[in-house]
């Protein structure tokens, strides 16, 4: 069994290959410490899969084992090294959120200061 990388991002995918196996039969795969299943795959004619999975965004950093299982039995694994998104992606915040709301909040502090100035000039002149 190989993995198309062994150091993967949370959230980001991994293409899992393995031959030898049983022709024609469905295969669970899971990621290990904790077992998580990623999905099913199914062997071809020749015995083999290629399939891509996505690691959970929840996953927390660390070493992890993927794991191919038949009717519950391990039939292969192999190690990767799952990192931590980074923090930007991790809040879901946009860069681009943070100047427009800068921009939106002075604007409403320029018109608040012109909106005095014109009611007290108004009020000076009554």
């Amino acid at each position: 069994m190989t993995a198309s990388v062994t150091s993967v991002q949370a959230g980001d995918t991994v293409t899992v290959q393995a031959w030898g196996l049983l022709l024609d039969e469905e295969y669970t795969v899971e990621l290990h410490s904790t077992p998580v299943v990623l999905g099913t795959a199914t062997s071809d004619a020749a015995g083999t899969v290629s399939q891509t999975f996505r690691i959970p965004a929840s996953t927390p950093a660390g070493a992890h084992t993927v794991v191919l299982l038949r009717d519950g039995v391990q039939v292969a694994e192999i190690a990767i090294t799952v990192t931590a998104q980074p923090a930007l992606a991790a809040t879901g915040a946009d860069a681009g959120v943070l100047p427009l709301g800068l921009a939106l909040f002075v604007l409403g502090l320029l018109l608040t200061v012109v909106s005095r100035r014109v009611a007290s000039r108004r009020s000076s002149t009554s």
